[in-house]
């Protein structure tokens, strides 16, 4: 029984590394302009003023993904206007 809840265990740490590891090949070809980099440092910035300077990590993620969506639909836009199909 210990050994069957080991072998359950070590199969998901192996999913989650796996996760972790397609998550960072994704991301890794994604790149940001300065510009953008301002844009959503910015508005991380902002928030945490208006929260009393102080803002939580969870919002700090959630800001970033939510500009990134932005960032990733534009270059989808631009893919779709220049290729005429969709990218990956």
């Amino acid at each position: 029984m210990q050994q069957e809840e080991s072998l359950k265990e070590q199969r998901r740490d192996y999913r989650n590394l796996t996760r972790v590891e397609r998550t960072g090949q994704v991301l890794s070809d994604i790149t940001l302009t300065t510009d953008q980099l301002v844009s959503i440092s910015q508005k991380i910035i902002n928030t945490c003023k208006e929260n009393g300077d102080v803002i939580e990590l969870s919002r700090v993620f959630q800001i970033i993904i939510s500009k990134m969506k932005l960032i990733l639909e534009y270059k989808q836009d631009e893919f779709i206007a220049s290729h005429g199909t969709r990218y990956k």
